[in-house]
């Protein structure tokens, strides 16, 4: 009786060793295979981005209201200093990115507001990234949601926008109204490309 007993704990044993070794070995491998490299989308979230990326609107989405004045300032005496207005749509794309890109370098002192996770409560209006107030159907909210061929309407359409724009006959706080207007109709031109549901 205690062979058998001593026996089958022996194959317990042995058993749930192979079965954590098994479990090991399948494991490093969905690591190998998923990897956080930029062309894997599975470990894309919902911002169909990896996190490890950053965007210039991804970060004014989180940015404290005083900092967001500050960006939107800094984004208006760029655009004023370049020749966003003279150049082809897709020089003036490069541009506006050298430009984002720019801003977040050389100002990195800014504050995050927390808006906690994405679908943390979500019958909260408050409660996820992005859903307060001034974030509402937002630019920034649309730029770091959608992806492909949406992203690039979405974006040619505020380029556009951002070209029409006299930068010289303008004060800044002009050219702050005129890009939040870019904005809010890059994002109406984006949704009514849609075809409606009625």
């Amino acid at each position: 009786m205690k062979k058998i007993i001593f026996v089958l704990g022996f194959l317990s044993v042995l058993l749930l060793f192979s079965g954590l070794f098994l479990s090991k070995a399948n494991a490093v491998e969905f690591l190998n295979q998923n990897s956080l490299s930029e062309d894997n989308n599975y470990w894309r979230g919902m911002m169909n981005n990896n996190y490890d990326s950053i965007s210039y609107e991804r970060e004014y989405m989180h940015l404290s209201e005083e900092d967001r004045v500050v960006f939107d300032e800094i984004f208006a005496q760029e655009l004023i200093a370049s020749n966003i207005g003279e150049v082809t749509l897709e020089e003036a794309i490069e541009l506006l990115d050298n430009i984002k890109r720019n801003i977040l370098e050389n100002n990195n002192n800014y504050t995050f507001q927390s808006y906690g996770s994405m679908m943390q409560n979500y019958n909260l209006r408050d409660s996820h990234c992005g859903n307060s107030e001034p974030f509402d159907s937002s630019y920034e909210w649309y730029y770091v949601h959608t992806y492909g061929a949406d992203k690039d309407l979405l974006e040619q359409k505020y380029v556009e926008l951002l070209q029409s724009v006299n930068y010289d006959e303008l004060s800044v706080d002009d050219i702050i109204v005129n890009i939040a207007q870019a904005k809010e109709d890059a994002v109406i031109y984006l949704i009514e490309s849609y075809p409606s549901n009625d």
